[in-house]
């Protein structure tokens, strides 16, 4: 698969240029959305699958009034609204994207929640934060971005006071792969900046290394990036749909992103996993 224009210089740029774009077509929060058998493709079937993986999310950290939670990697800020709204949490949300803070920050004065959101750019392999000052945490997609996955979970356990719960969601390895497979994967994340595939089976030792308890390792593939296809079928109609309204940005990114995630879908080998453990 050749790589195709915008070429983008790091995961900043990346999230500076295209986290409009992606929030647009993904239903308002820039992950993947969790697909049950009565899912029918369409925007708003995005939005619907993405409000039900947040909401996954939102129940394994089982925190509730008064408690502060660390989101890794916010995107543009939805998660942590709904997470806010729902459970009556603090959230203080990083990312290494100067446009997500913005638009995370704006969001939530938007609905009301500048008290108890905040959004900053951080380096999350160096928290800026002292020990045991979250309840909870979470990384909604962002580890597929990290270079070294146990040293931001290390600096997460260690800001996360201890009991707390820490759940994120990853892209990982099911299976060996073939030569062909592992250049196809190569390819997918040089396109996007994104720092490996963990084994599944391995993901439990991961989180151990990082000083966490691991409570649950799940593949939840079949309902996400393998949900029989309706993800891809409802995401690159929306795609185009989109790029238009983005001008030359959107024309640019379409083919890249298309390409990537009709690569991605025929990479059987990769997966999707839901992972909690415990401070």
């Amino acid at each position: 698969m050749p790589q195709q224009n915008p070429p983008f210089s790091d995961v900043a740029d990346v999230y500076d240029q295209l986290s409009d774009f992606f929030a647009e077509v993904l239903g308002g929060s820039i992950h993947l959305g969790y697909w049950d058998e009565d899912a029918v493709p369409g925007v708003d079937a995005m939005a619907a699958a993405s409000e039900r993986l947040t909401a996954i999310m939102i129940d394994r950290i089982e925190v509730g009034p008064g408690q502060r939670v660390l989101d890794v990697g916010c995107g543009t800020g939805q998660p942590a609204v709904r997470l806010a709204e729902d459970r009556g949490v603090e959230v203080v949300g990083i990312t290494v994207s100067a446009e997500q803070v913005a638009a995370a920050t704006r969001l939530g004065r938007e609905r009301g929640l500048g008290d108890r959101l905040s959004f900053l750019l951080a380096d999350a392999a160096a928290l800026p934060f002292p020990a045991d000052s979250f309840d909870a945490a979470w990384l909604f997609e962002s580890p597929p971005h990290l270079p070294d996955r146990v040293r931001v979970l290390r600096e997460v356990a260690r800001v996360v006071r201890p009991g707390g719960l820490v759940a994120l969601t990853d892209f990982v390895q099911l299976a060996p792969m073939t030569e062909h497979e592992r250049g196809a994967a190569t390819e997918v994340m040089a396109s996007f900046h994104l720092g490996g595939f963990c084994p599944l089976t391995e993901y439990s030792d991961l989180v151990r290394r990082a000083g966490l308890a691991p409570v649950e390792v799940a593949d939840i593939s079949a309902n996400t990036i393998r949900a029989d296809d309706a993800f891809v079928e409802a995401f690159l109609p929306a795609l185009r749909a989109k790029a238009a309204e983005f001008g030359d940005l959107g024309t640019a990114a379409v083919d890249t992103i298309a390409a990537v995630t009709e690569q991605l879908n025929d990479l059987s080998a990769i997966g999707y996993a839901l992972v909690v453990a415990r401070a």
